[in-house]
């Protein structure tokens, strides 16, 4: 049957772009036969060996040969925000190949030879039970998947129910009783002979008690076991036997009537929410989290994320959850850059292409790269001059120093500050703005071996984005505007595209200039004229009402018609009224 798989070039046909995850309930052991596609990274048109290939770890955990293959996360392309497509034609070769393992790849690889692997062909053989989901995780892989194993083979049990056995079978140690006053002492020394005890209380308390007494006693000793996966199970046992339904393998939920499949679910939604909430309160969020993702309940775990250090074991699955999931985006890239670094956390923002709390994110890889100048350069200076200066500001510290840069000397990685520094145009927050001037301004002091000639209109990224940054903080607007905006006049568009008047147009607008920006979109074709904003609303937030309705009346809008009209009725309403 067909596997999701990431399909390339070289990939067999018609075989959907779907992620791995779990396999669905069935009654026969199947075959899945997975046929994975090791390319190149980055956009080519032949492989080159001074080419960087980003692997980043979780995703495709593999060897790499360092004689012949290079190894790349599939289609997650190297770089922040980077779109370009691979090579299509890899090179094959009949030895040295890529194998299987499940370590983590967390640096940058070259290719050593002009080739990498291609169409590689891997079978993995996954024994299917009854109701065994995500059997093998396959983190070495990914953080987390998303897709059914065998994809069109479906369950009839209720989604609900389907992902809470999931966890419930395969995310915890078997059945184990800590402390049982009616077994006897030696007994407990033996696990065989403990379990053949708790065996015969159980047959017994249902014999001659009440078999829902019976499920009560068992659902509190699994309790005070800490065994909370068998406890779910066993609180969902006791609420079948309540309801009448088959105790083993019931037929899915949504064959119920609606009362009793409305009943049924709110004892699963209650057991699921008290499992996640004991697997919580032992510190287990990676065990906690797929049962309240079960209910869609997720501030618990972003709360105990919050107090997550990365030093922690499991630190790797808390990012998984924290990103991939998207529960609580900033806590994971802070956790990242604790385990990681920065290298790692910057390429992950830029990867995951994050929105929640998107800001947090950039705030936080501000302040850490910046803090990592202020540190090494802190350092320089004591090791010259015998003591390291109060200031944390860098024009300060660079202030009378100029011994502090020669031709090949730099206090953080260059490529890390040319990554962070696109998101300029991304915040409003005045320290974070302040932070990113101080770091263009230390970028200029740099030799010009580290300076990168980047598109207009930031060919000179310190120059393009400093500017960029002082305008946003209301320094030297004009000064600044103009200067953006005879870049856009003089760009060769034919060449370099209209990225130039967008960047004016979005500064402009930032600034509060709006009826500037509705006339610089003007000069752009119809097809990009709608970021940040479309003209009627540049030129209604301007307050242009007469021009808002005359662009209307042109344009054929009529709602931008209407809003004008009216906008400047109320204008009028309120003039009369003063």
């Amino acid at each position: 049957m067909n596997q999701a798989i990431d399909d390339g070039p070289r990939a067999i046909a018609d075989i959907a772009h779907l992620s791995v995850n779990k396999v669905v309930a069935q009654n026969r052991d199947n075959l899945v036969v997975r046929f994975p596609v090791v390319d190149h990274s980055q956009t080519a048109n032949w492989a080159g060996v001074e080419q960087n290939v980003a692997v980043l770890d979780l995703f495709f955990g593999q060897h790499a040969d360092i004689e012949r293959i290079s190894i790349c996360p599939g289609n997650i392309l190297a770089g922040a925000g980077a779109a370009a497509l691979r090579n299509a034609f890899t090179a094959k070769r009949s030895r040295h190949k890529a194998i299987e393992r499940g370590a983590d790849v967390g640096v940058m690889l070259r290719p050593f030879q002009r080739q990498v692997a291609g169409g590689l062909v891997k079978l993995v053989f996954h024994r299917v039970g009854w109701n065994d989901l995500d059997i093998a995780g396959d983190n070495a892989r990914r953080f987390i998947t998303g897709g059914n194993a065998v994809p069109g083979v479906r369950t009839e049990h209720h989604p609900v129910w389907l992902h809470v056995l999931k966890v419930a079978r395969s995310t915890a140690p078997p059945c184990r009783i800590a402390d049982n006053s009616d077994v006897a002492p030696e007994a407990v020394e033996n696990e065989t002979a403990t379990r053949n005890a708790l065996f015969a209380e159980i047959e017994r308390r249902i014999e001659t008690e009440d078999p829902g007494a019976a499920f009560d006693w068992l659902i509190e000793r699994l309790r005070d076991s800490r065994d909370y996966r068998s406890m779910f199970e066993a609180r969902l046992m006791r609420k079948r036997y309540e309801m009448g339904l088959p105790l083993l393998q019931p037929e899915g939920a949504a064959s119920l009537p609606e009362d009793a499949r409305q009943e049924y679910q709110n004892e699963m939604i209650q057991a699921a929410r008290e499992t996640g909430g004991l697997f919580l309160s032992g510190g287990d969020i990676l065990r906690a989290w797929p049962y309240f993702r079960a209910i869609g309940e997720a501030e618990p775990v972003m709360e105990a994320l919050e107090s997550a250090q990365g030093d922690r074991e499991d630190a790797d699955g808390l990012i998984a959850i924290a990103l991939q999931e998207g529960i609580h985006p900033r806590k994971g890239i802070e956790l990242v850059l604790a385990k990681h670094g920065m290298c790692r956390a910057i390429n992950t923002l830029g990867m995951f292409q994050i929105q929640k709390d998107r800001d947090q994110c950039i705030a936080l890889l501000v302040r850490g790269l910046h803090a990592e100048i202020v540190d090494r350069m802190g350092r320089a200076i004591e090791g010259e001059e015998g003591i390291r200066p109060e200031s944390r500001n860098l024009p300060e510290m660079m202030q009378g120093r100029d011994w502090l840069f020669g031709e090949w000397t730099y206090y953080v990685d260059t490529s890390h500050l040319a990554s962070i520094l696109p998101y300029v145009p991304e915040t409003d927050d005045q320290e974070i703005l302040e932070l990113f001037v101080e770091m263009c301004e230390y970028g200029k002091r740099l030799s010009a071996n580290f300076h990168y000639k980047g598109d207009p209109p930031f060919e000179d990224a310190y120059e393009g984005y400093g500017r960029y940054a002082n305008a946003l903080l209301g320094r030297n607007v004009d000064e600044n505007l103009e200067w953006f905006r005879r870049k856009a006049d003089e760009t060769d568009v034919d060449r370099y595209g209209d990225i130039p008047r967008q960047a004016l147009i979005r500064l402009l607008a930032s600034v509060g200039r709006y009826g500037e920006a509705a006339s610089e979109m003007e000069k752009l074709p119809r097809e990009l004229q709608s970021e940040p904003l479309t003209i009627p609303q540049l030129l209604y937030l301007s307050e242009d009402y007469a021009r808002l309705r005359e662009f209307a009346r042109e344009s054929g809008d009529v709602l931008a018609f209407a809003a004008a009209i009216a906008a400047r009725s109320e204008e009028g309403t309120k003039k009369k009224e003063k």
